[in-house]
């Protein structure tokens, strides 16, 4: 079969790791931010007379839809050619036959011409048990099979606490003709394919740059190095390092070489292009400075240099450190581990190739990774869509944050707790309802809310609230934002005020507002986490795939 026989590709990147044969069944897993809707709603506008049938839950075909122009697939849903179903997967034990008596329904009812299925949120279906697992693949592959159809799983993993697809999908792989994952790392998007049979053979062990031009056209670059090319035979024998990563007291192994300043040290490397090259980071010196020698290093010297960079007597931030990465770093080392355990660090990213590619300039990653300069008091509707954005470039950079909702003690108003409010950080937001406090703090580690608290409020929490509810996962803080949203209207907007006050210093009294309860000003603080809803529960069944759906 040729590609002139069958030209089926997935939203149509002309790659043969891309290219689909009827009969089989493909698995696409996304990890972490990456383009699935992208990439469906692109595959969806290539509907043509083979014809596409997408299966998603209403939200999801919603999020796909909005992806294009509203109307763009309306012709071909006219024709025929592209049909769209809600679904509702099943939990329980006969999840299998009932999921395949509706895909069978698909090929025998109104979408015999549907050469494609695209079954979204498959990841809901499978679960821990390997044969539970294996049966449902094997179910699945002989539909595809029997109505010679091309079925495309894809499995979404957008939360750290998920089921990694990888593990789902690596016991089953026999069964399947393809096994894809997108990744989104530190504002880079990678194919990378396990093993993909198409219409001239089969491919694997690929990594490649998912490239998006302007047109928001995709395309996949030249495979990269394997991650699991072998070192070079001298990789652990050379250590470059600046003078000033060693702390006074500590002296260099064997193997370590000493150098004065980043110019010999990248002269020094291009003799040992293997070498690991260490670099100091500390108080009294540039952060920026240091960025740009990261890159320059990386630029110069290739991929299979490793650079490390140890923290000296201050920590940097999580923005700071993924920057780091970005631009061409290994591994950041914490402050306060011995040299002995700074030197097996080393040796475990000794065998790392670098494979991110790298941005077009400093400047550019340095707005895609720093967080927004907006900090301080937001109105509900700009706070929300400040969250939003900065969460955009958490989930690229794997940088955490968190948000904290205060419920206000009785008799305290907003704009009273907002005065003892002070942020210091670009990034940290903050905003009220009618009820509470809302606190988004950029780059803040569930491990560190509370002492960024405590700098923020000048006051005991216990003075100014009685419950607190934090939310330290992306998936927490987009339903309490969805919370906020729907509690926030009508809200007035609090900024004026509170310019035209000063922010309380921590004796003064709230003697503007009288408050119920005891000498602590109301009722002990009730810490709590807020349940996290990304916790893996299966969707309802629907008995049958008969909810058309239609583009707005």
């Amino acid at each position: 079969m040729s590609y002139s026989d069958h030209p089926r590709y997935v939203a149509g990147i002309t790659a043969a790791n891309t290219s689909l044969r009827r009969g089989l069944v493909y698995a696409l897993a996304e990890d972490g931010l990456a383009r699935l809707d992208h990439l469906i709603y692109a595959t969806l506008g290539q509907a043509d007379a083979q014809g596409v049938c997408l299966v998603a839950p209403r939200r999801q075909l919603g999020e796909i839809l909005a992806c294009g122009p509203a109307g763009a697939l309306a012709a071909q849903l006219a024709s025929g050619h592209l049909t769209m179903f809600e679904s509702a997967f099943p939990g329980g034990a006969g999840q299998v036959a009932r999921l395949a008596e509706e895909l069978a329904q698909v090929g025998r009812q109104a979408h015999q011409h549907s050469t494609t299925v695209l079954l979204d949120h498959a990841d809901v279906l499978f679960g821990e048990d390997v044969q539970h697992n294996l049966v449902l693949a094997r179910q699945l592959r002989d539909w595809a099979e029997r109505d010679n159809k091309i079925l495309v799983l894809v499995l979404r993993s957008a939360q750290a606490d998920a089921l990694d697809p990888m593990r789902v999908l690596r016991p089953c792989a026999a069964l399947f003709g393809g096994i894809a994952r997108l990744c989104g790392r530190q504002g880079q998007q990678t194919w990378q394919t396990f093993h993909w049979h198409h219409a001239d053979g089969v491919s694997s062990d690929m990594i490649q740059p998912l490239l998006v031009d302007d047109a928001g056209a995709c395309r996949l670059a030249p495979p990269q190095a394997s991650r699991n090319a072998a070192p070079a035979a001298d990789e652990a024998l050379h250590m470059l390092a600046l003078r000033g990563a060693l702390l006074a007291g500590e002296t260099a192994g064997a193997g370590w070489q000493l150098l004065d300043d980043a110019a010999t040290l990248q002269a020094e490397a291009a003799i040992h292009p293997s070498a690991t090259l260490m670099l100091p980071f500390d108080g009294g010196a540039s952060f920026d400075g240091l960025a740009r020698t990261v890159l320059d290093l990386r630029r110069s010297c290739g991929r299979r240099v490793k650079i490390v960079v140890r923290e000296l007597h201050q920590h940097m931030r999580q923005s700071q450190e993924a920057l780091l990465m970005h631009l061409g770093a290994n591994l950041v080392m914490p402050d306060g581990i011995s040299l002995s355990r700074v030197s097996s660090l080393c040796v475990a990213v000794r065998d790392q190739v670098f494979q991110h590619e790298l941005p077009a300039s400093y400047e550019m990653a340095v707005a895609a990774a720093m967080p927004e300069q907006q900090q301080g008091y937001l109105a509900p509707d700009a706070f929300l869509a400040a969250v939003q954005s900065s969460m955009q470039r958490c989930q690229e950079y794997r940088i955490e944050s968190c948000m904290v909702r205060l419920t206000l003690v009785k008799g305290l108003t907003p704009l009273d707790a907002l005065r003892y409010c002070q942020t210091r950080r670009a990034g940290d937001l903050v905003t009220a309802d009618a009820d509470a406090v809302y606190l988004f703090l950029y780059a803040c580690r569930e491990a560190d809310l509370a002492a960024a608290m405590k700098s923020l409020l000048r006051l005991p929490l216990s003075e100014l609230f009685s419950v607190e509810s934090r939310y330290p996962t992306a998936r927490d803080i987009a339903d309490a934002c969805a919370a906020l949203a729907r509690r926030a209207r009508g809200v007035a907007d609090l900024g004026a005020a509170l310019a035209a006050t000063t922010i309380q210093q921590p004796g003064k009294a709230l003697a503007s507002a009288p408050v119920a309860g005891t000498t602590n000003n109301g009722p002990a603080p009730q810490r709590h986490v807020a349940v996290a809803p990304a916790s893996r529960r299966p969707l309802p069944l629907a008995s049958r795939l008969t909810v058309a759906w239609t583009a707005p």
